[in-house]
């Protein structure tokens, strides 16, 4: 009886296990609050900050831009829920099926819209639209390569610096670049690297790939800028040109995957069953709207910031995906990347700050030769 009565009293909880329970619940209970409320308080921040960095620009300005950052965020997301939920890991047949739904949204626009359809000459095709889309192609290619031979953190740190590939590649194109917006853009540059998470894996082929990457990204931004606001503006609108760089880099993703992933995208889709089948293809349509959306929001941000503001701006997606993180797995935020998420956003206002100064100064200043007259004098 005494043995049973000591198996009781150990298997009676004592208070203070009580106590530590209780206390071990509500610390759980206050770090789940703390993740749901995490994301939102900071996408709040960022809203903040993209409206009082851009808001003299306009409401219409401000929107696409959060929408390009919010696409941005999301794209990842949604076509990993393609590859790992529906194991159709196909990059290269995913990405056609982007190309493709963007060039038929943006042709049935520009065909119901009062305008004639734009049609490039055959310079202007061979010479600027089609090196945009074979930039694509050599971009996306890279940087998935480059995931294969580096660790995540090296390629975003590494990625980080696209925007002084943008920049080189403005200059080399015959396009103005102020060099006094150099010191924001190391900012955000510094703050990126700050605020990557991960093992950082060396490699020097993953160093050339990530170089390769950004070097044809900024390629992209760049000629898309000088189309749109060259001397081809008034024929290429950002609509126009989804189009037409759509087209050519449809044929240039269906090639690539035709030569490294061959039939098997077809295959592997059509052995599904009905449901799955169907379950599937409304995850890549999901990604299809979510690429357009991309493409779309980055050529109008493109067209009003530069090409280097739109490299810029789409830093600020980190500080999304990164407390996306949090609030949906629970990864916890360190300070230090919470520093460099604050020099980022800094960084970025300072380069549209910059950015205005001369064209600000140069509306309040007149003209030379004006003198001005008081009536009375």
């Amino acid at each position: 009886s005494e043995l049973q009565q000591q198996r009781q009293q150990q298997q009676q909880p004592s208070l203070l296990d009580v106590i530590a329970n209780v206390s071990d619940g509500a610390v759980a209970y206050a770090r789940n609050l703390t993740m749901f409320y995490a994301f939102p308080t900071f996408a709040a921040l960022v809203v903040g900050v993209v409206i009082l960095t851009y808001g003299d620009r306009g409401i219409a300005t401000v929107c696409v831009i959060l929408c390009y950052i919010a696409a941005l965020s999301s794209i990842k997301l949604t076509v990993k829920w393609v590859f790992v939920h529906h194991n159709y890991s196909f990059a290269k047949f995913v990405t056609a099926t982007h190309f493709t739904f963007g060039a038929l949204l943006s042709y049935g626009f520009l065909r119901f819209r009062q305008k004639e359809f734009p049609i490039p000459t055959l310079k202007e095709f061979w010479l600027m639209i089609f090196p945009v889309s074979l930039a694509i192609a050599i971009s996306v290619s890279a940087g998935n390569m480059a995931l294969v031979h580096s660790s995540a953190a090296f390629t975003e740190i590494i990625g980080s610096t696209s925007c002084l590939f943008t920049a080189l590649m403005v200059v080399l194109l015959g396009m103005p670049f102020q060099t006094s917006l150099l010191l924001p853009m190391l900012i955000v540059i510094f703050g990126a690297v700050v605020s990557t998470a991960g093992e950082i894996h060396f490699s020097l082929l993953g160093l050339l790939l990530c170089c390769i990457a950004n070097a044809f990204r900024s390629l992209k931004v760049a000629m898309q800028q000088k189309l749109m606001t060259g001397e081809t503006k008034d024929k290429f609108d950002p609509v126009a040109l989804l189009f037409w760089s759509s087209v050519p880099s449809i044929f240039v993703m269906l090639a690539a995957s035709a030569f490294s992933e061959g039939a098997e995208p077809y295959r592997q889709l059509a052995a599904l069953e009905a449901g799955k089948r169907w379950s599937l293809v409304r995850a890549i349509l999901v990604t299809c709207v979510n690429a357009t959306i991309l493409n779309l929001t980055q050529l109008f941000v493109n067209k009003d910031l530069g090409a280097v503001g739109s490299q810029l701006v789409a830093q600020a997606k980190s500080v999304l995906t990164i407390l996306g993180s949090v609030a949906i797995l629970g990864e916890i935020v360190s300070r230090m990347e919470l520093f460099g998420f604050t020099l980022v956003l800094l960084g970025v206002y300072l380069y549209s700050w910059m950015d205005r100064k001369p064209q600000q100064k140069q509306d309040v200043e007149p003209p030379r030769g004006h003198v001005s007259w008081t009536p009375g004098r």
